[in-house]
This record gives structure tokens, sequence and C-alpha cells, in this order.
């Protein structure tokens, strides 16, 4: 019982530790990184003019806040969506919110798992981490910036279609839905294998 019983001890350390520092750095995390995902959503979607980008207060937390609009018509099906504001009757704008802790939740779980991992000395799990860094990068952009445009998507074509789901508003309900936790975990075991193969180091026993 001796390896299974340290590897839950450094799997719980390694969690305290992490969650404590996405307790106190989230919001600068995420401050930082608001040009990445602006720069994301308007490539995929040039017909998004995003009006806010920002951290806004709610309740007791915070929230991603995403405002924006229709750059264009855009033509949907046998109809056509007008941006809010095309005329007298229309002004405004859509607004997408996601939970700030959720922004980062996949990255966090990532992290976890690969320094919760049990190696054979600091300088294997430094490597490691390391090599989960790009992984980690790739992570959040298939996370964060696609459930933002998504929701926003979804919204667009809500009033004229209640019952469409656009493709990346499907890819977020997959995320909502353990996709999230799936995806940082199988990156997690890449990232152990890439340095397992790299350094040849044989896998460590945890025999009770």
């Amino acid at each position: 019982m001796d390896r299974p019983l340290r590897f839950l001890i450094r799997l719980l350390l390694v969690s305290f530790a992490l969650l404590w520092l996405a307790r106190l750095f989230t919001d600068d995390v995420i401050q930082f990184l608001l040009p990445v995902i602006r720069a994301e959503v308007t490539a995929i979607d040039d017909n998004l003019a995003i009006l806010s980008l920002d951290l806004s207060p709610a309740g007791e937390g915070k929230t991603l806040r995403l405002r924006g609009n229709l750059a264009r018509p855009q033509h949907y099906r046998q109809g056509v969506i007008y941006p809010l504001g095309w005329n007298s009757n229309t002004a405004g704008w859509y607004q997408v919110d996601l939970n700030a802790g959720a922004a980062l939740q996949s990255s966090l779980i990532l992290l976890i798992a690969v320094l919760g991992w049990p190696q054979r000395s600091a300088a294997d799990t430094a490597a490691c981490a390391l090599i989960a860094v790009p992984l980690t990068v790739i992570l959040f952009v298939l996370d964060t910036p696609l459930d933002l445009l998504g929701n926003f998507q979804e919204a667009v074509i809500r009033d004229l279609d209640p019952r469409a789901i656009s493709p990346l508003f499907a890819w977020d309900k997959f995320l909502a839905g353990g996709g999230r936790t799936a995806l940082a975990l199988a990156f997690a075991a890449i990232a152990i294998s890439i340095q397992r193969t790299l350094f040849k180091n044989p896998p460590v026993r945890m025999n009770s």
C-alpha cells in the first residue's frame, strides 16, 4: 500500500496547492489571456464584432463577459439575421457570460494530473511539466474561446430557429458534460507518455 498511498498524498497536495494558486491568480491570468481570446474568436468568426470582452462582477465571483454584435447581415438557412441596431427597433447587443473559474478549469485539471503523477525524480516532474505547457495552451484554445463563440452563435440564431444548435454550441455542451475533464486527462496522459518516451524511464509501479 506504500506507493498508492504516496501517490494519493502527492495528488492531494498538488491539488490543494494549485487550487489555492488558482484562487489567487485566476483573474490576473484571464486578464492576460483576453487578447488571445479576442484574437481567436474573431479569426474563427469574422462576422463577430466584439463590443467588449472583460471580467465583470457576478454575485460573489466574476464572469468572463463577451458583448458583441454581427458585423453584417448573416444568411441562415432560408432567412437573414440582421445585426442588432440595423434599424431603430433593434438596438442592443448579444451578451455571453462564462464563469471565470470555468475558463481555466481544463488547464488546471491537466496540471494537477501532470504534477500529481508519480515520477522518479524532481527532474522528471519538471520535464513533464515543460512538455505539458504547449499542451495546456492547445487545450485552452480548444476550450474557453470556443465556449464563448459557441454561445454567441447560439444566441444569434436562437430567435430565428429556437431548435437549432450551432456546431460550436454542441462543442460547448460536450465540454460542459464532462468533455472538459476528459480532454484535460487525455492531454495529461499525452504529456506523461512523451516524457517517459523521451527520457526512457520505466513506468513507476504502484504495487500494493
